[in-house]
């Protein structure tokens, strides 16, 4: 074989300097340089000289087909510029990889890209290479417009044609320069340097500077004289000079490469086996072939060449097949699929869709999914749902998700889908009725999708679905089945362990309490882990809402400035009515009302903006809530509540409930009696339980009734059982003689200190002349009446001896001791006798005159009196 392969009687190409054209770019202070001809006019060469001095760092796009996908556009500029400035282009891959639509955030995505590229070195060349593959997309253009014009980089574009946006008014600010084939062609010197070598004369006059041509020119220099007169007929007679001088194994090899999409010495190895080291190792010496990031590229007008030469007869059909298999074991989707299309390999078409769609989707590569389905429509192939669940697909990333649904249902209907594009149907389905907000019918899918499982992981997908539409249902299967998710989880998986915590949550809100907070707050340590934006922010949003609830204001804070940050950063539009409402309520519960009512305005914005009605009735909760803390009751309730006849059961219930809140607070008690039964009713959610039962004790307050204590208590006890002691803030805020009550109460006394300290609230005890401190001591909450009686009976006087005292009947005192007994909760006088020795000594034993604790190791048990008389 060695023999075979011997070095043929040809001259290698030669690649000669061209200083004058380095000259002329490194002259002009263009942030923009272009190169712009045909093929083989030397431009990539140029670049690569131009770029390969002491001191340049450059990064490579290298274009192909695939860029008219936007996304793989981003994929490859990311990669280039990280080649000059590491690390840049993190926050704009996290969002491709969870965008719905990448064309239609093609100036989003480029902005960010844009934004890590401010410390782009002055040195630093960024290389967009074929460009006529990018011009092949309007996104795709977009996005490179704009990674110029907002940032300072100084780009390199090469292609056949010129960009559409240079020199429009977004690039004025930026100088071009531009060579075209004038520019780029040889002169008469640099002709005769390639060609004058070792005796050679300069060659053909036809040639006429065009470098592929002098270069071909030059490898075959014993060629008869043409007669031929165009440049490109004299192109293929050189060709054919020097593709008849190689040696019959070298031939056939180049012509089998020449048909394949692409090319690297490990599938010519897998095509060639033991010659294929010498096969690459001589084209690239003889510069057939060229070696670029760990590719081989044959030159285009070469492949023109041979692809015309070569038989395409069904002798190569092996070679396909097996190259076809070695594309996919690549997963090499963009080769697998140029293959089938230039073989017409229609049978191959459904199956490579199938095989490659999840990944496509997940890399926002819808372009391409799109042009495979418009490809297979236009040859006829044989219709096959996958086809079809691949548009479905596309839709709901599109925002169609009507359409989607609409499209599934008729799929489903079919009966015609079997195996696992059976299941993936049900999926997509499920998906689409559940962003529609039609979870019962979401339900459906997910558990035919079960039914029609496959695998342990196609079961666990479609169980995450169930278990979100029972959730949102507010089903209490949802528990159980929530518990099966929970023993799945893999605890090496930072993702598994999120969505789990997540999920955990969720289902809590929806049933009426928070229960697996300290389970979140660890979650909270893996978040940066998670790679998916949409997983990160979903578990920040629930988090941060949790917290809130639990009135951990300030912990809240900072978890809410977390998910704004990441939110923003990566764009993750629909989570920001939640993001900026729950930001509302920490803000409020933090006393910043200037910040909360200016958070609240950004939620009602953004849930308009991308047309999410459940974002908008929730920005209208949390507006009544922070404008009720606000002490701006007549505001919250001269709002106009939205429409809640089609809204989730929860969302109904917490809209009902808020309005409920403020008609009761300006004592409107009727009407918010009913707004909370209906609130009731319609949702068992930890908002609509802790706003009912917030609603019960402020209409008996403002009614005076019996059951104002009993109420009250039932309050509190419930918000601290469920986690949701915020709306006893929203509460008591509102409705200042709340606190008092509450305070009065030896059943939940600590629990409101508790909860006034961890809510900031001691100003409002001191308004009631309370401290922290006193008001968890019982004697403080008696009456001055009460004190009195007190301090008597404490001093062993008699009940009739107080009457006489205090000028009042020995009944009235009868009923005094009552209270007093019910309020420091004892029963006999000897106790509290002892309960007043003690709270001297505590007083008298605190500090001395120099501040130092004094104790003098005796303690005097005073007389107990008289025994206790009720």
């Amino acid at each position: 074989m060695s023999e075979e392969l011997r070095k043929p009687r040809i001259y290698p190409r030669r690649i000669v300097e061209r200083p004058r054209l380095i000259r002329e770019l490194d002259s002009s202070d263009a942030r923009i340089v272009l190169l712009v001809a045909g093929s083989g006019w030397g431009k990539t060469v140029l670049a690569e000289q131009w770029v390969s001095v002491e001191g340049v760092t450059a990064g490579w796009f290298r274009a192909r087909g695939s860029a008219a996908d936007v996304s793989v556009v981003a994929r490859g500029l990311v990669a280039a510029a990280d080649e000059v400035l590491p690390g840049v282009g993190q926050r704009l891959l996290e969002r491709l990889s969870a965008t719905e639509d990448p064309e239609r955030e093609a100036v989003l995505l480029a902005e960010m890209l844009a934004d890590d590229l401010a410390d782009w070195p002055a040195t630093g060349r960024l290389i967009v290479d074929n460009y006529e593959h990018v011009a092949a997309s309007a996104a795709s253009e977009t996005f490179i417009e704009t990674v110029v014009a907002r940032s300072s980089v100084r780009v390199l574009i090469i292609g056949r044609v010129r960009p559409v946006w240079v020199h429009t008014p977004t690039m004025t600010s930026a100088a071009t320069v531009e060579l075209r084939e004038q520019s780029l062609a040889f002169t008469e010197d640099e002709s005769r340097e390639v060609l004058d070598d070792e005796g050679r004369s300069v060659g053909d006059r036809r040639i006429e500077g065009w470098p592929a041509l002098v270069g071909l020119a030059s490898m075959v220099p014993d060629a008869p004289d043409p007669e031929v007169s165009s440049a490109g007929a004299l192109y293929d007679f050189y060709a054919e000079a020097l593709f008849g001088s190689l040696p019959p194994a070298l031939r056939s090899g180049l012509a089998a490469l020449a048909g394949l999409p692409s090319i690297d010495r490990g599938l010519a190895t897998a095509i060639f086996g033991g010659r294929a080291h010498e096969l690459c190792t001589q084209s690239v010496e003889l510069g057939i072939l060229d070696d670029r990031d760990e590719r081989l590229e044959l030159h285009p007008l070469l492949r023109e060449f041979l692809e015309r030469q070569t038989d395409e007869s069904t002798a190569r059909a092996p070679l396909v097949a097996s190259v076809l298999s070695l594309y996919r074991e690549r997963r090499d989707w963009d080769s697998a699929f140029e293959l089938v299309r230039r073989h017409a390999l229609d049978d191959e078409l459904a199956t490579l869709v199938l095989e490659a769609v999840d990944e496509l989707l997940f890399s926002g590569r819808l372009s391409t999914i799109e042009a495979w389905v418009r490809f297979a429509r236009a040859r006829g192939v044989p219709p096959h749902p996958v086809f079809e669940i691949a548009e479905i697909e596309v839709q709901l990333r599109h925002g169609r998700h009507t359409t989607a649904l609409t499209k599934a249902r008729g799929l489903v209907e079919s009966k015609k889908v079997t195996g696992d594009v059976a299941h993936r149907l049900m999926m997509v389905a499920g998906r689409a009725a559940h962003i529609g907000v039609r979870e019962e019918e979401a339900l459906g899918f997910y558990r035919q999708a079960r039914a029609l499982s496959r695998s342990e992981t196609q079961d666990r997908e479609a169980h995450w679905g169930e278990v979100m539409c029972l959730s949102v249902l507010e089903c209490p299967e949802a528990h159980a089945h929530l518990d099966e998710l929970v023993s799945s989880v893999v605890g090496s998986d930072a993702r598994d362990q999120v969505r789990m915590a997540d999920r955990q949550l969720s289902v809590g809100f929806r049933f009426g309490f928070v229960r697996h907070l300290s389970d979140s707050r660890r979650a909270a340590d893996l978040v940066d882990q998670v790679d998916d934006p949409f997983i990160r922010c979903s578990f920040l949003t629930v988090h941060a809402w949790a917290l809130s609830l639990g009135a951990y204001y300030e912990e809240a804070s900072e978890v809410t400035q977390r998910l704004l940050r990441d939110t923003i950063e990566l764009r993750v539009d629909p989570v920001l009515p939640y993001a900026y409402s729950t930001h509302a309520i920490v803000c409020a519960g933090l006393g910043k009302q200037a910040e909360a009512y200016e958070a609240v305005d950004l939620a009602d914005r953004f849930a308009r903006q991308i047309s999410d009605p459940n974002g908008s009735q929730n920005a209208y909760a949390t507006r009544v809530r922070v404008l009720l803390q606000a002490d701006a009751q007549l505001e919250a309730c001269a709002l106009e509540p939205p429409d809640v006849g089609d809204a989730l059961p929860y969302t109904r219930g917490e809209v009902l409930g808020t309005r409920a809140l403020a008609l009761a607070t300006i004592g409107r008690v009727d009407e918010a009696a009913e707004l909370a039964r209906q609130a009731r009713n319609s949702s068992r959610g930890v908002e609509t339980r802790a706003l009912s039962a917030a609603v019960d004790a402020v209409c008996s307050l403002k009614q005076r009734r019996d059951d104002i204590m009993d109420l009250c208590e039932q309050l509190i006890e419930h918000v601290f059982e469920a986690g949701s002691v915020d709306f006893a803030v929203t509460t008591y805020r509102a409705n200042p003689e709340l606190l008092s009550t509450l305070l009065s109460s030896r059943k939940v006394r600590d629990q409101i200190v508790y909860l006034v300290r961890r809510a900031g609230d001691e100003p409002r005890l001191k308004a009631l002349g309370l401290s922290s401190s006193a008001a968890v001591d019982p004697a403080t909450l008696l009456s001055r009446r009460e004190r009195e009686v007190y301090e008597l009976l404490c001093a062993g006087v008699s009940n009739a001896q107080i009457a006489r005292r205090l000028f009042i009947a020995e009944g009235t005192v009868k009923a005094h001791v009552h209270h007093v007994f019910d309020k420091l909760g004892i029963r006999s006088r000897s106790a509290l006798a002892l309960d007043a020795a003690r709270r001297r000594y505590a007083t008298s034993a605190a500090t001395t005159s120099d501040g130092s604790l004094e104790t003098t190791g005796e303690v005097t048990t005073p007389n107990p009196g008289p025994r206790a008389e009720r």
